[in-house]
């Protein structure tokens, strides 16, 4: 069974649909305001994205929030990569590039990929994790009592709420990852596999405007992506800005036995 997530900039919260795999057509269920009609596109050219999520920072052994702060591996994640990053790189032997982003945590744990690889790693700026402003730096347990305001619209459904401090809204985190499905699509062809190692919040938007609660029991998909877990999609962007993916595997800890530990998208 995949999943199947239709969204345009005017809907970002309501696009869901769960269709058969072998349907030779898919088929999406827009709503605005919750209220359904169905439209058909033609089948259209997808390449596979691997999403990882980086191995285990400073800042995610003691659950502090770090949105853009840069904060580097820790002992326990370099040697996640020593154990991990092998079997990422023999099981997705074919992929053609390693995308990371710019942030060294996500960085350094595609180098490991792509060592095995024998591919350079490429930095992208746009699957970077979302800046989630005054929260930055925090206790993930503090949030709530230190800074109510700040926590309320990282956690709130208005694509528009803006995280005091400098954070992002969802709406430009949507913007820049869409930006980056559409130059994957026009830069490869149906097929082609490329990797990209990036953070729990960019995965955790990818899974919540494309999957309903009832979709997420039906296929057995978990929000929470352990560190080094991977999340494989296969992607395609249309002339009008939305984009779609077909979800193949989520959350999936195969890499490494810890990853069973579900990881919140708050301080990835």
């Amino acid at each position: 069974m995949a999943l199947y997530a239709s969204d345009e900039s005017r809907t970002f919260e309501s696009s869901r649909c769960v269709q058969p795999h072998h349907l030779a057509r898919a088929m999406h269920l827009h709503c605005d305001g919750w209220c359904p009609h169905v439209v058909t596109r033609a089948t259209v050219t997808m390449p596979t994205i691997v999403f990882v999520r980086h191995a285990q920072s400073e800042y995610n052994a003691v659950g502090r929030i770090q949105g853009q702060i840069d904060c580097p591996l820790d002992d326990v994640g370099r040697a996640q990569l020593i154990r991990g990053a092998p079997a990422v790189g023999r099981h997705h032997a074919d992929a053609r590039a390693v995308y990371a982003s710019d942030l060294s945590r996500a960085r350094d744990t595609a180098r490991a990929i792509a060592d095995v690889l024998d591919v350079e790693v490429i930095e992208d700026a746009r699957v970077r994790e979302r800046h989630l402003g005054a929260l930055q730096g925090m206790a993930g347990g503090d949030a709530a009592r230190l800074a109510p305001e700040a926590r309320a619209a990282w956690r709130s459904r208005d694509i528009d709420a803006r995280v005091p401090g400098g954070g992002e809204t969802s709406r430009e985190l949507d913007a820049r990852v869409r930006a980056f499905f559409r130059s994957i699509v026009s830069e490869y062809e149906e097929n082609d596999k490329v990797i990209c190692v990036t953070h729990g919040g960019v995965l955790g938007w990818l899974f919540r405007r494309g999957v309903n609660g009832d979709e997420k029991k039906l296929c057995g998909m978990r929000r929470g992506v352990g560190n080094l877990a991977e999340c494989v999609v296969r992607v395609t962007a249309s002339d009008d800005g939305a984009w779609r993916c077909v979800y193949e595997t989520w959350a999936s800890g195969k890499f490494l036995e810890e990853t069973t530990r579900v990881a919140d998208d708050v301080a990835s």
